[in-house]
């Protein structure tokens, strides 16, 4: 391994990591579509993105842990036109990473795929069930908890 890749390796601690993935993994409610189906086996958090005028579309990905893969990609032009009306991160830079990922793993370039930790995926559980009830019921009282 060359030595600038063991020295990112430890950049950052595990429960950052984890809290960094539960954090993008609540952002994902709206493309969880997109991914959360049997043609699209692999558990994976992601942020979409999208500039002003529709310049350039974005999805970061990536599936979990140290042998967890990380894929960006970007659609746009060199000469910084617009990709056109809405061309965003979720209908145009996603489905690219989605593609790339099912290769990845169903060819076998990497180990198997990793899964997310029974933690995260409770806080995760706990958050939308919560953010639901927040939603049916505007008036809540203030007694609830907030979820932000």
């Amino acid at each position: 391994m060359p030595h600038a890749f063991r020295r990112l390796r430890f950049a950052f601690s595990r429960p950052a990591v984890w809290c960094t993935a539960a954090v993008l993994a609540l952002q994902l409610l709206l493309l969880a579509h997109a991914l959360d189906s049997r043609a699209f086996p692999i558990p994976v958090m992601g942020k979409t993105g999208t500039t002003s005028d529709f310049r350039d579309a974005l999805f970061v990905g990536s599936t979990y842990g140290p042998r967890g893969v990380t894929v960006a990609v970007r659609m746009g032009f060199d000469d910084n036109r617009a990709l056109g009306e809405k061309e965003t991160g979720g209908r145009t830079a996603l489905p690219i990473f989605r593609e790339i990922m099912l290769r990845v793993y169903q060819r076998q370039l990497v180990g198997p795929v990793p899964s997310f930790p029974r933690e995260i995926e409770d806080g995760i559980n706990e958050y939308l069930v919560r953010s639901a009830a927040r939603r049916a019921v505007p008036d809540r009282p203030s007694s609830w908890p907030t979820v932000e």
